[in-house]
């Protein structure tokens, strides 16, 4: 979405440093490719939804990335969330369930992650206007889930309270709502990065050797 874009909290426009930029760096990956749009959500219910994009993502893609669900916490209800029963359509349960399962058909080789979306004092300023909204924990435990249900590795900003703007040190520092400004983005792209590098080792420990990520190519959806 947005913060994969890169929009900055200060200028509002995606005119500074984004986070792939830095994983990018720090990694030493060949490529990265950002497909982030602004406004997008994973479900099917505003333009550019993750759900309906996937197959944009490079067919070299070593690592793929998915980064969403706070544009869906801010449109959706007890309607629009769905359930991981029935995972209908048009939902964001049954549409995260698509989008993982879409990107294992098509892109079997490539390493997986999903990413949970941090907290935001933003939320309850949204809340104001659209009181249905669902709490986001529902939202980060469907991602937990259902990425667990494809083996997809979990980076969760959310429950690890990372750069969280109800702080107001991180609000005026990083984070002035839901878009952080540079330095905000070059720490959210350092810490995804030494994510990947410690999931990479904890599964080559395991003996699931997923080579050297240096000449990766990475996709952030």
């Amino acid at each position: 979405d947005s913060i994969t874009e890169g929009i900055n909290g200060e200028t509002g426009q995606a005119d500074g440093l984004t986070y792939p930029e830095v994983v990018k760096e720090v990694l030493g990956a060949e490529a990265v490719y950002n497909l982030g749009i602004g406004g997008s959500t994973i479900g099917d219910y505003w333009p550019a939804a993750m759900v309906n994009r996937y197959a944009e993502i490079p067919a070299e893609t070593d690592i793929i990335i998915v980064y969403g669900g706070l544009n869906d916490v801010f449109s959706g209800t007890d309607i629009t969330i769905g359930d991981l029963e029935t995972l209908e359509e048009n939902t964001f349960c049954g549409d995260l369930d698509t989008l993982l399962e879409g990107i294992r058909i098509q892109y079997p080789e490539s390493w997986l992650i999903v990413v949970t979306p941090m907290d935001s004092v933003t939320i309850e300023e949204v809340r104001a206007l659209n009181p249905d909204m669902e709490p986001i924990e529902d939202y980060v435990n469907a991602i937990i889930s259902l990425a667990a249900k494809y083996n997809a590795d979990v980076i969760d900003l959310f429950n690890n309270n990372f750069l969280n703007s109800y702080d107001k040190g991180v609000y005026d520092a990083y984070v002035p709502g839901c878009h952080p400004v540079d330095e905000g983005y070059r720490i959210l792209g350092e810490h995804i990065a030494k994510e990947i590098i410690r999931i990479s080792m904890e599964n080559e420990a395991d003996g699931e050797y997923l080579g050297k990520w240096n000449g990766y190519t990475v996709s952030g959806n």
